[in-house]
């Protein structure tokens, strides 16, 4: 059930959901808005390359501030349009791209920094509302440095860097070999989870 009207400005009444058991609706009010996937809908928007952002950051950011930001970022998409979505504090914006090769190239990079803020992307769901939109992971890279030499590889690499997160990607060559001073891997780690800060 939607409902308008936000009651005193500024105010926040933590006791919303007894409140809205007891509203009765009037008959007109009370009215179903019923649609399908299915149906034909010549104004809806195309939605095919999209995606949800967050900025991990305690003050309000502005989608200009999004935009100016991450479009020279992001190797200047052509047609890219920033929206803010769900209340303002929350910080969550949609950014929809004209090619499908632009917002993959965006996801890969994720996560992206405005200012000092962290900005993390996922995938558009448009059966999901804003405020059932869920951050949990993080994708980012990790370096482990100065490991013995047998353990600069993929299966030990792996290992090392579970500990850390889930596992989504290793730079090592074909053979399964790393090479350079360290090992590198791209991990997804809880949002809400401090950095863990070693391991023995």
């Amino acid at each position: 059930m939607a409902v308008s009207g936000s009651g005193k400005p500024g105010h926040r009444d933590e006791n919303v959901a007894d409140l809205l058991q007891n509203l009765n609706l009037t008959a007109e009010e009370g009215d179903v808005a019923a649609f399908s996937d299915d149906e034909e809908d010549n104004e809806a928007s195309v939605v095919e390359w999209t995606i949800v952002a967050k900025v991990l950051s305690p003050a309000t950011m502005h989608a200009n501030t999004i935009y100016r930001a991450m479009k020279p970022t992001w190797g200047n998409p052509f047609g890219l349009n920033v929206r803010t979505i769900g209340e303002k504090e929350e910080n969550l914006f949609v950014a929809e791209f004209n090619f499908q090769k632009d917002m993959e190239w965006a996801l890969a990079g994720s996560p992206w920094m405005v200012g000092r803020h962290a900005l993390i992307l996922q995938n558009y769901d448009e059966r999901l509302s804003p405020s059932e939109v869920r951050f949990v992971y993080m994708d980012i890279w990790v370096r482990i440095l100065n490991l013995p030499l047998g353990w600069m590889n993929q299966h030990r690499c792996e290992r090392a860097m579970s500990l850390i997160g889930a596992v989504k990607k290793m730079e090592v060559d074909r053979d399964g070999k790393a090479s350079g001073s360290f090992l590198l891997a791209r991990v997804a780690i809880e949002v809400v989870k401090p950095l863990r800060r070693g391991c023995y």
